[in-house]
């Protein structure tokens, strides 16, 4: 067996403890360390239910988030903030574990100006936890203005390295004469599932960060056909057929709809999603029927979920690839009129 009779010493603050061996070791990168870790940490689930920990949303409750070593615990109020506090540490001592010090932070989400310069009071083993602006979990940068701003910038600044990646590929020698194919091919794959992982639960997204999203998109593309920067989007869209960054988004937003219409009742996406919906908050449910009504999409909750995923994405794909020729169309009018103008 992998690591069997391993001989291990501890280094600590105070130098190497003393040599012991360990009939079978498993280590963390190996085939088993994952499955092993998620089974010793899922036990924080039971103490955080024992503790109560969690917050209340209507009468849902939210229980901490568990992915492998991270843990999200969520409060509505300082007292169940501390309440979480108090039964993750309790996970923490009866696993013998140690909280990070440096990465377990605080953040407080829409705080009122009132409050701004008010310290939070959590305390990790005895000690303040330190608070923070923004945290990145599971790929998403969570602010406290309650934002997508901090995940699109971050995303638009880490993409200029695959952006150039996917360049030097498209224009290499053995496929520089179909380089506009391969690179858009690759742009599909690639450029976009990182820019936009997760974004079918971008709710606050604002026009100012889609229009970020459309600077990186429309830059590659004019790099890739070797066109000046100031060449008309609407010009490179025509030529390629390229949607959009703000229609991809809006097409991953429907196809999140039907995922949680699909869903069962008891499901935690849909219970928050309804009541979202019933208090008037902004939420998925009301943004999708938006979005329909925007592409002609004219078909109820219960004939959606009755599709499968295959025939829903078909209708949705044809009718916001037809609102963008419209919208491609009109724009290249105005281009034309414009030059037609200028001309004169």
């Amino acid at each position: 067996m992998l690591n069997n009779r391993t001989r291990v010493t501890i280094k600590t603050p105070y130098g190497k403890t003393e040599e012991y061996n360990v009939g079978e070791l498993v280590r963390q990168g190996s085939a088993l360390g994952a499955t092993i870790s998620a089974n010793s940490l899922g036990t924080v689930q039971t103490d955080a239910e024992n503790g109560m920990a969690g917050a209340k949303m209507g009468n849902i409750h939210i229980h901490p988030l568990c992915f492998q070593d991270d843990i999200a615990a969520v409060g509505n109020t300082k007292a169940e903030a501390r309440r979480n506090q108090s039964a993750v540490e309790v996970f923490q001592d009866r696993k013998r574990l140690q909280l990070h010090p440096e990465k377990s932070q605080c953040l407080r989400i829409k705080k009122e100006k009132k409050d701004m310069d008010k310290e939070e009071l959590l305390l990790l083993n005895g000690k303040q936890m330190k608070t923070t602006s923004s945290y990145k979990y599971l790929g998403e940068y969570l602010s406290e203005k309650g934002t997508e701003a901090i995940t699109v910038e971050k995303r638009c600044k880490e993409i200029q390295g695959v952006m150039n990646e996917i360049l030097a590929v498209a224009k290499s020698d053995e496929l520089k004469h179909r380089r506009i194919e391969i690179g858009a091919r690759l742009a599909s794959a690639c450029l976009d599932t990182k820019l936009l992982y997760n974004a079918e639960t971008w709710i606050n997204l604002t026009k100012s960060d889609v229009k970020k999203l459309e600077v990186i998109q429309m830059s590659f593309y004019k790099r890739l056909m070797g066109l000046p920067g100031g060449t008309p989007n609407a010009a490179v869209r025509k030529e390629l057929g390229v949607l959009p960054m703000e229609y991809k988004i809006e097409t991953m937003k429907l196809m999140e709809y039907q995922r949680i219409l699909q869903m069962g009742e008891d499901r935690l996406p849909k219970k928050v999603s309804v009541y979202a919906k019933e208090m008037g908050t902004k939420n998925i449910l009301d943004e999708a029927d938006e979005i329909k009504r925007r592409h002609c999409l004219e078909y109820d909750d219960d004939s959606i979920s009755q599709m499968t995923k295959n025939q829903w994405r078909n209708k949705v794909k044809k009718s916001v690839s037809t609102t963008a020729q419209k919208k491609s169309t009109t724009r290249m009018f105005k281009i034309e009129e414009i030059e037609s103008c200028k001309d004169r």
